[in-house]
């Protein structure tokens, strides 16, 4: 069998991963993860751990058109975004996910939870469905949050 990388080695049977994580940070547009949690991605970096970024556009104005129109574009745009999450969740063995910048604000919970669901049909094996979203906003603070939420949860024992 072959040795596998410290980043990706398996759960043991606590469930809990110790080191180093590999993380996607999924934003809108370009630079939208980068301005939103920039510091949590600073912060993740500095630390050791491997952190994607995914732009979901090249930035340039979406189309206009009825809120019938919009309502359907929102809902395949969340059942997308939730299959290529678990497609890369499924190749990196990620154990957090950040979706950032305005699309979460804009679109609310309901998108989020689409999202999350599309991820839970589509991603393998099974035992990636403990993947962790967080949501954050387009705020100074968000890499502060961020970064305080992974603080929070390692002192507490619930990080990977």
């Amino acid at each position: 069998m072959p040795k596998q990388n410290a980043q990706h080695e398996p759960r043991p049977p606590n469930g809990k991963r110790s080191g180093v994580r590999t993380i996607l940070a999924v934003g809108p547009h370009p630079d939208d993860a980068e301005l939103g949690i920039g510091g949590t991605i600073l912060t993740l970096g500095a630390a050791g751990h491997t952190v994607y970024l995914l732009d979901m556009t090249n930035g340039e104005p979406t189309p206009k058109g009825d809120p019938d129109t919009r309502a359907a574009e929102s809902a395949r745009a969340a059942d997308i975004l939730g299959v290529a999450i678990a497609n890369v969740v499924t190749l990196l063995a990620l154990s957090d996910v950040f979706l950032g910048g305005g699309i979460t604000e804009v679109f609310g919970q309901p998108f989020v939870d689409r999202i999350r669901a599309a991820f839970d049909e589509a991603v393998f094996p099974e035992r990636c469905r403990a993947c962790r979203f967080h949501v954050t906003a387009l705020h100074a603070e968000a890499g502060l949050i961020g970064a305080a939420r992974l603080a929070r949860d390692a002192v507490a024992g619930d990080a990977c």
